[in-house]
Protein backbone atom coordinates (compact mmCIF):
# COMPACT_ATOMS: atom_id res chain seq x y z
CA UNK A 1 0.00 0.00 0.00
CA UNK A 2 1.30 3.35 -1.03
CA UNK A 3 0.29 6.97 0.45
CA UNK A 4 -0.51 9.41 -1.39
CA UNK A 5 -0.25 12.11 1.09
CA UNK A 6 3.32 12.39 0.88
CA UNK A 7 4.01 12.82 -2.38
CA UNK A 8 0.77 15.19 -2.40
CA UNK A 9 2.16 17.37 0.25
CA UNK A 10 5.51 17.70 -1.49
CA UNK A 11 3.79 19.43 -3.90
CA UNK A 12 2.71 22.19 -1.81
CA UNK A 13 6.33 22.96 -0.87
CA UNK A 14 6.84 23.78 -4.61
CA UNK A 15 7.90 27.27 -5.96
CA UNK A 16 5.57 27.04 -8.82
CA UNK A 17 2.15 28.12 -7.88
CA UNK A 18 0.49 25.88 -10.26
CA UNK A 19 2.39 22.96 -8.89
CA UNK A 20 0.71 23.98 -5.08
CA UNK A 21 -2.94 24.24 -7.05
CA UNK A 22 -2.42 20.54 -9.01
CA UNK A 23 -3.08 18.18 -5.80
CA UNK A 24 -6.05 20.84 -4.38
CA UNK A 25 -7.84 19.95 -8.11
CA UNK A 26 -7.40 16.64 -8.17
CA UNK A 27 -8.97 16.15 -4.84
CA UNK A 28 -11.69 18.14 -5.97
CA UNK A 29 -12.28 16.54 -8.98
CA UNK A 30 -12.60 13.38 -7.22
CA UNK A 31 -14.97 14.86 -4.80
CA UNK A 32 -17.46 15.97 -7.46
CA UNK A 33 -17.50 12.42 -9.33
CA UNK A 34 -19.54 11.83 -5.85
CA UNK A 35 -18.63 7.93 -6.50
CA UNK A 36 -17.70 5.71 -3.20
CA UNK A 37 -14.41 4.23 -4.80
CA UNK A 38 -13.51 7.77 -5.33
CA UNK A 39 -13.97 8.89 -1.80
CA UNK A 40 -12.67 6.15 -0.17
CA UNK A 41 -9.11 6.26 -1.90
CA UNK A 42 -9.34 9.87 -0.74
CA UNK A 43 -9.46 8.62 2.59
CA UNK A 44 -7.33 5.50 2.75
CA UNK A 45 -4.64 7.64 1.11
CA UNK A 46 -5.23 10.94 3.63
CA UNK A 47 -5.60 12.88 0.36
CA UNK A 48 -7.24 15.90 2.99
CA UNK A 49 -4.86 15.96 5.40
CA UNK A 50 -1.75 17.72 2.97
CA UNK A 51 -4.24 20.53 2.46
CA UNK A 52 -5.36 20.84 6.00
CA UNK A 53 -1.98 21.46 6.81
CA UNK A 54 -2.00 24.24 4.32
CA UNK A 55 -4.54 25.72 5.07
CA UNK A 56 -3.10 25.69 9.11
CA UNK A 57 -0.12 27.31 7.68
CA UNK A 58 -1.16 29.85 6.02
CA UNK A 59 -3.93 30.63 8.70
CA UNK A 60 -1.02 31.13 11.44
CA UNK A 61 0.84 33.17 9.11
CA UNK A 62 0.45 36.92 10.68
CA UNK A 63 -0.46 38.09 6.82
CA UNK A 64 -1.39 34.81 5.13
CA UNK A 65 0.15 33.29 2.06
CA UNK A 66 -0.87 33.19 -1.64
CA UNK A 67 -5.01 34.60 -2.09
CA UNK A 68 -5.18 31.79 -4.94
CA UNK A 69 -3.97 28.67 -2.82
CA UNK A 70 -5.81 30.53 0.14
CA UNK A 71 -9.24 30.65 -1.68
CA UNK A 72 -8.95 27.05 -3.35
CA UNK A 73 -8.31 25.29 -0.52
CA UNK A 74 -11.12 27.35 1.06
CA UNK A 75 -13.41 26.27 -1.58
CA UNK A 76 -12.30 22.79 -1.37
CA UNK A 77 -13.69 22.18 2.23
CA UNK A 78 -16.93 24.56 1.16
CA UNK A 79 -17.60 21.78 -1.49
CA UNK A 80 -17.37 18.73 1.11
CA UNK A 81 -19.55 20.91 3.46
CA UNK A 82 -22.05 21.99 0.49
CA UNK A 83 -21.98 18.82 -1.06
CA UNK A 84 -22.71 17.43 2.38
CA UNK A 85 -20.17 14.44 1.63
CA UNK A 86 -20.82 12.40 4.35
CA UNK A 87 -18.19 10.15 4.00
CA UNK A 88 -15.78 12.48 3.79
CA UNK A 89 -17.06 14.38 6.72
CA UNK A 90 -16.71 11.74 9.08
CA UNK A 91 -12.98 11.03 7.91
CA UNK A 92 -12.73 14.93 8.36
CA UNK A 93 -13.65 14.87 12.02
CA UNK A 94 -12.98 11.57 13.14
CA UNK A 95 -9.00 11.32 11.62
CA UNK A 96 -7.83 14.54 11.49
CA UNK A 97 -9.22 15.69 14.78
CA UNK A 98 -6.35 18.11 15.95
CA UNK A 99 -6.48 19.98 12.60
CA UNK A 100 -10.30 20.28 12.44
CA UNK A 101 -10.30 22.02 15.62
CA UNK A 102 -7.44 24.16 15.28
CA UNK A 103 -9.04 25.49 12.00
CA UNK A 104 -12.56 25.92 13.46
CA UNK A 105 -12.72 29.19 14.79
CA UNK A 106 -10.24 30.89 11.66
CA UNK A 107 -12.48 28.64 8.59
CA UNK A 108 -16.30 29.26 8.08
CA UNK A 109 -16.31 26.08 5.76
CA UNK A 110 -14.14 23.73 8.90
CA UNK A 111 -16.80 24.87 11.20
CA UNK A 112 -19.94 24.14 8.94
CA UNK A 113 -18.04 20.36 8.48
CA UNK A 114 -17.96 20.36 12.39
CA UNK A 115 -21.45 21.11 12.43
CA UNK A 116 -22.60 18.61 10.14
CA UNK A 117 -21.02 15.92 12.09
CA UNK A 118 -22.93 16.69 14.92
CA UNK A 119 -25.86 16.46 13.13
CA UNK A 120 -25.30 13.31 12.03
CA UNK A 121 -24.98 12.20 15.76
CA UNK A 122 -27.52 13.51 16.95
CA UNK A 123 -29.49 11.59 14.36
CA UNK A 124 -27.65 8.72 15.27
CA UNK A 125 -29.15 9.16 18.72
CA UNK A 126 -32.45 9.95 17.69
CA UNK A 127 -32.92 7.04 15.43
CA UNK A 128 -31.18 4.81 17.85
CA UNK A 129 -33.76 5.79 20.80
CA UNK A 130 -36.71 7.33 19.33
CA UNK A 131 -37.78 4.55 16.26
CA UNK A 132 -38.13 0.91 15.48
CA UNK A 133 -35.90 1.33 12.86
CA UNK A 134 -33.03 -1.76 13.51
CA UNK A 135 -29.72 0.02 13.58
CA UNK A 136 -26.19 -1.28 13.80
CA UNK A 137 -22.37 -0.19 15.12
CA UNK A 138 -21.81 -0.73 10.84
CA UNK A 139 -24.64 1.45 9.35
CA UNK A 140 -23.28 4.18 7.70
CA UNK A 141 -24.47 7.73 8.06
CA UNK A 142 -26.10 8.14 4.89
CA UNK A 143 -28.57 4.75 5.71
CA UNK A 144 -29.36 6.53 9.21
CA UNK A 145 -30.14 9.61 7.37
CA UNK A 146 -32.61 8.18 5.49
CA UNK A 147 -34.32 6.19 8.05
CA UNK A 148 -34.71 8.81 9.83
CA UNK A 149 -36.08 10.93 7.00
CA UNK A 150 -38.45 7.71 6.89
CA UNK A 151 -39.79 7.74 9.99
CA UNK A 152 -40.01 11.89 10.13
CA UNK A 153 -42.26 11.21 7.59
CA UNK A 154 -44.62 8.97 9.01
CA UNK A 155 -44.76 11.12 11.83
CA UNK A 156 -45.54 14.10 10.01
CA UNK A 157 -42.23 15.65 10.88
CA UNK A 158 -40.06 17.68 8.39
CA UNK A 159 -36.72 15.84 7.39
CA UNK A 160 -33.73 16.20 9.40
CA UNK A 161 -30.96 19.00 8.11
CA UNK A 162 -31.44 22.41 6.81
CA UNK A 163 -34.60 23.61 5.45
CA UNK A 164 -35.82 26.80 3.10
CA UNK A 165 -37.45 29.12 5.33
CA UNK A 166 -40.96 28.40 3.51
CA UNK A 167 -40.60 24.68 3.79
CA UNK A 168 -40.18 25.06 7.58
CA UNK A 169 -43.20 27.75 7.47
CA UNK A 170 -45.21 24.95 5.91
CA UNK A 171 -44.22 22.13 8.78
CA UNK A 172 -45.04 24.30 11.41
CA UNK A 173 -48.35 25.08 9.81
CA UNK A 174 -49.37 21.80 8.89
CA UNK A 175 -48.13 20.45 12.85
CA UNK A 176 -50.36 23.28 14.64
CA UNK A 177 -53.42 22.28 12.43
Amino acid sequence: DSNLGEPIGWLFHCDPRFLQMAPIRLVRSMILTKEEPFLKFIMKNRLLHPPLKRLRTITSTRFGEGGAIYSSLLSLFDLIAKEKVVTLIEHLVTKETSLMTALKPKCKAIATIMGSFGELNKARVKVAQGTSIPISKSSSSTEIIAALTKSNSKEGLPPPGPQPLAAKRKAAFSAAA
